[in-house]
């Protein structure tokens, strides 16, 4: 039991060999030299809560802005000294935004355990006892082996052992982790694909390729929030080349403008040296818009330890596009960014799984209802049906509640003037007595 709790705690993880012996169909040596191995399950969380932790963890959520802690603590003093105004007046509005959010909250997780019990209750099958079982794909263990049918979502991470293929190849697409929704060729490892060979003397008869179309007036959009002072990034996992085309047709990137690149790089100091000549770049030719394109593992030695650098470099350049981006690297840059000295505001749009975590970060999440899934949609805090709608929810809606926005901050300022500065010259009156203003003015006011 105490070792259990070590685990669920993270002090004692379940693994501790140096290495990781896995067994194929999970067939164990059947001599008393095997220790087994602990690994994790495969179900998918992506909730939030549970029916334990609902209240507590919400409750700390929620109090953890600075309007509910505030209001938290004028309540708690207006309940443990006499004070001129009821601790109604605080508490109820208090108590009835608390829940008002609780309730919303907490139907949107119950949205999400309803897609992870989808995902982790889809029916796989897999090799147990000689014979091919059907299971839930939260079953699956380490070492099982899964046969998948073709259009088929892999519910693991899987080695190809083998496929219906006779060089044991298969082709798989993975827009659902890093966007790309072309096709990738993967071969089963020699030791287990029957033989291979070599076509030759072939006769092309012709080829197939799939378009990668954009919506309709992306382009138009990316221009708007541009001339609104917008600047735009786009964080992606399409490879260099692939990226580069989409900007170029999407508007984010001109042909008139100067693109450099950070990419391919192997150290630190090679980062270092290429990011201090972009800057040298920039600063020579100040008059001509930059446009920078990074890759993931450049990016990551540029984040290690040449943060600034590569900060001044991207606030000098027009427009940014970031490739070959694992999600949590998306997230990383949000964070960096919202780290700035400028404390810019932040807004992430994404239309696939692989973007929650930067809906997540940013300030403001809007997800893309698509063919990749709600994913996006369900983990953001607005969801549209395209990518051109965005203009619409910015300078439209955005606009509207900007101005009602500023009309209730300026309510509540008259308001506390109004509400706050009698009860403070009032004060002078009663000598600082603590007596309720309310009371002692209506008398006074019916005899006049």
């Amino acid at each position: 039991m105490w070792r259990w709790i070590r685990q669920q705690l993270g002090f004692d993880p379940p693994h501790q060999s140096d290495t990781r012996t896995i067994y194929v169909a999970n067939r164990f040596p059947q001599n008393g030299l095997y220790t087994p191995q602990k690994f994790i399950d495969n179900r998918i969380i992506s909730s939030k809560y549970t029916v334990w932790n609902f209240v507590p963890k919400n409750l700390f959520e929620q109090f953890r802005r600075v309007a509910n802690f505030y209001f938290l603590i004028i309540f708690l003093v207006q309940l443990m000294i006499d004070t001129p105004t009821s601790p109604v007046t605080s508490g109820l509005p208090l108590f009835f935004v608390i829940t008002v959010t609780a309730i919303k909250q907490g139907y949107e997780d119950w949205l999400r355990h309803n897609s992870d019990n989808e995902v982790n209750g889809a029916p796989v099958y897999v090799v147990r006892s000689g014979g091919l079982v059907k299971t839930r794909s939260k079953n699956i263990r380490v070492g099982d082996i899964v046969r998948i049918a073709k259009d088929e979502i892999f519910p693991a991470d899987l080695v190809l052992l083998s496929s219906d293929r006779l060089d044991g190849s298969c082709h798989v697409t993975t827009a659902s982790l890093d966007g790309e929704t072309n096709l990738k060729t993967h071969v089963a490892v020699p030791e287990t694909a029957v033989f291979q060979f070599i076509e030759k003397d072939l006769i092309l008869l012709g080829a197939t390729a799939v378009e990668d179309r954009l919506q309709d007036k992306v382009r138009e959009t990316i221009e708007a929030l541009r001339m609104a002072g917008i600047k735009v990034w786009v964080l992606t996992g399409d490879k260099h080349e692939t990226a580069v085309s989409v900007s170029l047709s999407c508007g984010h990137f001109h042909r008139t403008m100067n693109i450099l690149e950070l990419i391919n790089q192997k150290s630190d100091s090679e980062c270092a040296e290429q990011l201090r000549q972009l800057a040298r770049r920039i600063t020579e030719d100040h008059v001509i818009q930059h446009g920078l394109v990074v890759d993931g593992t450049s990016l990551s030695l540029a984040l290690r330890e040449h943060e600034k650098l590569f900060m001044e470099v991207c606030r000098n350049c027009s427009a940014v596009l970031c490739c070959r981006m694992a999600p949590l690297q998306k997230a990383k840059v949000i964070r960096l960014i919202k780290i700035s000295p400028e404390k810019p505001i932040t807004l992430a749009v994404g239309d696939g799984a692989n973007d929650v975590s930067m809906i997540q970060e940013a300030h403001v999440g809007i997800g893309i209802m698509g063919k990749e899934g709600r994913q996006a949609a369900r983990n953001s805090d607005y969801a549209i049906a395209r990518f051109k709608f965005l203009s619409k929810l910015l300078f439209v809606h955005g606009h509207f509640y900007y101005i009602r926005i500023a009309t209730l901050v300026q309510y509540f300022f008259y308001k506390n003037v109004c509400f706050i500065t009698p009860q403070f010259l009032y004060q002078f009156y009663c000598l600082f007595s603590q007596q309720s203003f309310g009371t002692a003015c209506r008398p006074s006011c019916v005899t006049k």
